[in-house]
């Protein structure tokens, strides 16, 4: 059981980050938006510290390894900063 319980927040983590990553939603994010650089990069610390992945987890390189396992997001070498690979072409 405790094992699902982690696959099921780490896909929920994953679910959320993306959904901030749609062009439509980020857009209305201006929060997010002052987050980026400006090669739309963010440092994941400030991924993690939003509330709804906080309530999940407070454990940062939990949350490296959730976004460096999803396939539509990349995260740089050292795991400080993240993207949608929509924006790393």
């Amino acid at each position: 059981m405790l094992v699902h319980s982690f696959v099921c927040m780490c896909m929920y983590v994953c679910v959320m980050v993306m959904r901030w990553w749609y062009r439509e939603n980020l857009n209305r994010d201006k929060y997010l938006l002052t987050q980026m650089d400006r090669d739309q990069w963010v440092p994941i610390q400030i991924v993690a510290g939003f509330n709804q992945v906080r309530k999940m987890t407070n454990r940062l390189e939990l949350v490296v390894d959730v976004l460096r396992g999803e396939q539509m997001l990349m995260s740089n070498l050292v795991g400080s900063h993240v993207t949608s690979i929509q924006y790393s072409r």
